[in-house]
């Protein structure tokens, strides 16, 4: 079994955890990656008093690259698991835990006036949501219909997602707004 910084456990990877128990010891947590990575023993103390989160806060001190626990879902034989929740209410030696994250990206948008917003939103959402978050934090608010985003000179289109984009890391994208014009004759 390799060492957890023997990976490159990147954020949005799906983790199924099974605990493994000896007689006269405490359990260690597997991991077993959804690609089919080697799996990871994590070594956890006293599971009978350790709670949700505190498993949450182990997993984030020893597997790298994992969002930190507010943004970890927990889910054992199709309960999620709360992080007041203690360990052994849940049949984690006949269950996996699954690790669910939600992978979150930074963008930064400029505005037409040359300010510059720092927005941080769920990969799986489309440009239209990023268009609904711009709304609400440009003063005053610039209409969702009368938004257009800009990155690299393309424009990007309200039903892609920010997956889909492949944006780099804090991508630097552009607001234009749309005016309507009217031609008197």
């Amino acid at each position: 079994m390799n060492n957890v910084a023997d990976y490159d456990i990147k954020q949005g990877n799906l983790l199924h955890i099974n605990v493994e128990v000896e007689a006269d010891t405490c359990p260690n947590i597997s991991i077993a990656f959804a690609n089919g990575r080697e799996d990871i023993s994590m070594y956890v103390p006293c599971i009978t008093e350790c709670t949700v989160l505190s498993l949450k806060l182990r997993i984030g001190d020893n597997v790298p690259n994992v969002p930190p626990p507010c943004r970890q879902q927990l889910v054992c034989n199709g309960l999620r698991m709360e992080d007041n929740e203690w360990l052994v209410k849940f049949k984690i030696f006949e269950h996996p835990i699954v690790l669910n994250e939600e992978f979150r990206v930074h963008l930064i948008v400029r505005t037409p006036t040359n300010n510059t917003i720092n927005i941080h939103i769920s990969s799986e959402k489309n440009l239209f949501n990023l268009k609904c978050l711009i709304r609400d934090r440009t003063s005053p608010p610039i209409k969702v219909s009368k938004q257009q985003l800009y990155y690299q000179g393309r424009v990007l289109e309200d039903t892609h997602t920010i997956s889909s984009c492949n944006f780099p890391s804090d991508p630097l994208l552009q607001l234009c707004e749309l005016v309507q014009c009217v031609l008197l004759c």
